[in-house]
């Protein structure tokens, strides 16, 4: 089953594929490894929309965010509000997830995104899969690359929170 849908956010037409199992098997386990390491005040969502020039069309594929709010009975994440974003690539949203949405969310000023590729990609190398990409707002408002984490390393991060990225305990089924 497709839809077709207009970005609010890029006004660009698309169609929207359900994403396959393997891509909502690793958001729901980032999701639950997220969850047990985030502080308090955080908490770990996904299928939520988050505001972007000022209108809630972008659903990332996981967040971190601020619980005050939400337990406040927000209806839509400000993006100020918002300490990650994860995107999960997908052969049907490609470009968007890895060109698109990165833009936006710096933009919008959110400190940290991440990438995660789990199917082949040009420059990959002989990285297993899947792999992680952590990126961080650096002081031009667009996101450096902090860490590239593939299949069979694992690292400890401090930033947005204390948490050890695995990406093999993410694919694992």
């Amino acid at each position: 089953m497709t839809a077709v849908a207009t970005s609010s956010s890029t006004g660009a037409s698309s169609c929207l594929l359900p994403h396959p199992p393997q891509h909502q098997w690793i958001g729901d386990r980032l999701r639950r490894f997220l969850e047990d390491a985030a502080p308090e005040e955080l908490m770990v969502v996904t299928g939520t929309g988050l505001l972007l020039d000022s209108r809630p069309g972008v659903i990332p594929d996981v967040m971190v965010v601020e619980r005050k709010p939400i337990r406040d009975g927000a209806q839509v994440v400000d993006p100020e509000w918002a300490h990650l974003v994860v995107e999960i690539v997908s052969r049907s949203t490609t470009a968007v997830d890895r060109i698109v949405k990165p833009v936006k969310y710096a933009e919008a000023g959110i400190p940290h995104f991440w990438r995660v590729e789990m199917k082949p990609f040009r420059g990959q190398g002989a990285d297993e899969l899947p792999v992680i990409f952590t990126y961080a707002l650096d002081e031009n408002d667009g996101y450096q690359l902090i860490h590239r984490v593939a299949t069979g390393t694992t690292v400890d991060l401090t930033e947005p929170f204390a948490f050890r990225v695995d990406p093999e305990a993410l694919s694992r089924i």
